[in-house]
């Protein structure tokens, strides 16, 4: 997700389109850089205060040693008064 969003607003995150083909057990984490932090592949977030945020989703993947340990990205969110 991204795009300008004002404060109160709810949005909804969707984990990519990135696999850990290895991993069997795998979580999904979401930092949304103002304090709150989630886990899901998908979760909905509402930013309190205008603000720029680099909303940043990790993946990290637990297994055999062929596991790949993380997969992360970020996207930025502009809140605006």
């Amino acid at each position: 997700m991204a795009g300008t969003l004002s404060p109160g607003q709810p949005v909804s995150f969707d984990s990519p389109e990135a696999q850990l083909l290895e991993c069997r057990n795998t979580q999904y984490i979401w930092d949304f850089r103002d304090g709150t932090v989630v886990q899901g592949r998908t979760v909905q977030h509402t930013f309190r205060h205008a603000g720029t945020y680099a909303v940043r989703f990790s993946m990290r993947g637990y297994g055999s040693e062929a596991c790949v340990a993380s997969h992360c990205v970020s996207r930025q969110v502009v809140v605006e008064p």
